[in-house]
């Protein structure tokens, strides 16, 4: 199951507007590097894996939370 994906584009695409109109390529794409897309995907994958950890550490807490408060001050 793929969580990311973005299309390598040829440094010879990116430098072509002919080419770049053609086929639809935003003006705002920039040329990345295979090394550079990977670090891209790893960055966005560590995001939201962070995101659930904070997630999960949230729930975690409200969890314990509630079975330490008297029962009359549970909501």
């Amino acid at each position: 199951m793929p969580i990311d994906f973005e299309l390598y584009l040829l440094e010879s695409w990116h430098g072509s507007p002919a080419r770049r109109k053609e086929v639809r390529i935003p003006t705002a794409t920039t040329f990345k590097t295979k090394p550079e897309l990977t670090l891209d995907f790893i960055a966005r994958a560590n995001a939201i894996a962070l995101a659930g950890l904070h997630e999960s550490v949230y729930l975690a807490l409200c969890k314990r939370r509630r079975r330490t408060l008297p029962k009359s001050s549970r909501t």
